[in-house]
């Protein structure tokens, strides 16, 4: 049985390293100095999409901004490509989430 820290400590990972891993690994993060990394993107979505599933792009720039990247919900809007819907999920798919293991 999965513990609520064990579970904590997966969906820390799932934010974080393995979201700049996999926005690395498929291209969606391109230079090493990128403001909107594959960690920032994917807590963007998540927190903000979680808080209001209708959010505009405004509203996900000022949840982004809230993760300290400031990004125009123009440039926002120029990230959501193929390569940024195929990305997110690459980690995710592989979790046994009953388990917590990734």
């Amino acid at each position: 049985m999965t513990t609520i820290p064990q579970l904590a400590a997966t969906l820390a990972a799932v934010l974080t390293e393995e979201a700049d891993r996999a926005g690395r690994q498929t291209g969606f993060v391109q230079r090493s100095d990128a403001k909107l990394t594959g960690s920032v993107f994917v807590q963007t979505l998540v927190f903000g999409l979680g808080a209001d599933p209708q959010a505009s792009l405004s509203a996900l720039t000022q949840t982004s901004a809230a993760l300290g990247v400031t990004i125009s919900p123009e440039a926002l809007h120029q990230r959501f490509d193929r390569t940024a819907a195929t990305y997110p999920g690459t980690r995710a798919r592989g979790c046994d989430w009953r388990g917590a293991v990734c």
